[in-house]
């Protein structure tokens, strides 16, 4: 079938950046949306990340994907729609998304004259952690680039210490990966607990070879000699995808303060970091990446797809198809844009703002009273949201306004719950009916 036409069978939006995608959110304003964000709390609690609540002695497999927060969002809800979707995930399995503290591209000559972008991007993650309750960011103490991806992989091992310590594994995956959930659940419940369990592709094993450092310096996967003098690399699982047991992420976080790291080589790092206490790497077969392999039937991981490549694997699953049918490598290969430009990066700031209430009140169809309240932030225009005392009681009218204002302003809401913004707006509508009393505009 012809590229486009494959295309047009997934939704217009399938393909929008997280700007698009959070403009989109604010311009439609979905009913079910708003009533999702009228919940008390939204946004990552970690006992009830992706997958579901279940019991502690049920969680068999955490699997951490690795994201670049602020330019494969389309990754994200292509897993979020498709393997890690609600239908798709079974019992025993969590997914959560490592972001790590954003950044973003800025111009050396104008670093400081697109607040404006970076205020969109910023506000465009809170309102995607607020939505889906997957994704980490500055939750962890780490940048999301890839100078520092293994400090991203040794925070997210603490997290999963403190928080999932009662999972039996810890899979760690690239954004780009499919992963057959049903099968590796399976496959580790068949194993059991595991102690001093390290596993994942090694091309040492596949190939027959050993490992030689990169020593040149335009290689993203440089590394000098005084970062690792060696001349073999450890036997190492590649990053796209590997499994620890748990007592291996608990002996990460109980030393993360200590263990050194190779920069954006985690995998490497991971399996430097095993060998302290001689837990080797073991070949774990039916994990495949795009970019050195065709795709093949009954892959448990594969990994370097596009986020078409994801929903047609997905689509092939439930329709019991072949998993490669219609493999076009063009089509399912992710593209190069995914990858970040060259430049100046910066954490992108909070941008701290608070939000704002203003009221003024009018008589709808000569005896129905009615108030507006006006949210707005010191830095955005107001929205609207009228209410109607006789015909709703404050708490639901409260709800209303939580779930307007997370919509629009989701950096000034930050992890406020909607207890506390409503205790906001009633402390501001007792300052208003006192005024009008007083101004005696109306007898309320």
């Amino acid at each position: 079938m012809h590229a486009e036409a494959r295309r047009n069978q997934l939704r217009e939006d399938y393909d929008l950046s997280l700007v698009e995608w959070a403009r989109q959110q604010q311009s439609q304003r979905d009913r079910r949306l708003l009533e999702s964000l009228e919940e008390d709390e939204v946004g990552l609690h970690l006992s009830q990340a992706r997958g579901g609540s279940q019991r502690e002695d049920e969680l068999v497999l955490l699997i951490g994907v690795k994201p670049a927060v602020a330019t494969n969002f389309a990754l994200r809800q292509a897993i979020r729609e498709t393997w890690a979707s609600k239908d798709a995930l079974p019992d025993g399995v969590k997914v959560v998304f490592l972001g790590c503290r954003p950044i973003a591209r800025v111009d050396e000559d104008v670093a400081d004259e697109n607040d404006w972008e970076r205020r969109r991007l910023r506000d465009a993650i809170m309102l995607e952690k607020m939505v889906n309750g997957d994704l980490l960011t500055d939750e962890l103490d780490c940048d999301d680039t890839y100078l520092d991806l293994a400090n991203k992989v040794k925070e997210f091992f603490h997290l999963a210490a403190m928080r999932f310590g009662h999972a039996q594994y810890v899979m760690i995956a690239d954004d780009d990966v499919y992963v057959r959930t049903d099968m590796l659940v399976s496959h580790f419940k068949r194993l059991g607990p595991q102690t001093r369990y390290y596993s994942g592709q090694m091309l040492s094993v596949q190939h027959a070879r050993k490992e030689a450092p990169t020593r040149d310096t335009s290689s993203r996967y440089v590394l000098s000699e005084t970062q690792y003098p060696l001349s073999e690399l450890p036997p190492f699982a590649i990053g796209a995808y590997f499994f620890l047991s748990m007592d291996c992420v608990n002996f990460i976080s109980r030393n993360r303060r200590r263990l050194r790291d190779l920069g954006g080589m985690d995998d490497i790092t991971v399996a430097l970091w095993m060998l302290t206490i001689q837990v080797h790497a073991q070949h774990f077969p039916q994990l495949r990446f795009l970019r050195s392999e065709p795709c093949a039937e009954n892959l448990l991981a594969f990994g370097d797809l596009s986020s078409l490549a994801i929903r047609e694997v997905h689509m092939n699953i439930l329709d019991t198809r072949d998993f490669c049918h219609g493999f076009e490598r063009k089509l399912w290969l992710k593209s190069s844009r995914h990858i970040p430009e060259g430049g100046l990066y910066r954490v992108l700031p909070l941008f701290t703002e608070s939000l704002e209430f203003g009221f003024s009140i009018g008589i709808v169809n000569t005896s129905t009273l009615q108030i507006t309240t006006t949210v707005s932030t010191p830095a955005h225009a107001g929205i609207k949201v009228p209410y109607f005392p006789l015909l709703e009681n404050f708490a639901a009218y409260a709800r209303r306004v939580c779930a307007e204002a997370r919509l629009s302003f989701p950096v000034a809401v930050g992890n406020a719950s909607c207890y506390e913004i409503a205790s906001q707006l009633g402390v501001g509508l007792h300052k208003f009916y006192q005024r009008i009393q007083v101004d005696r505009k109306i007898e309320l």
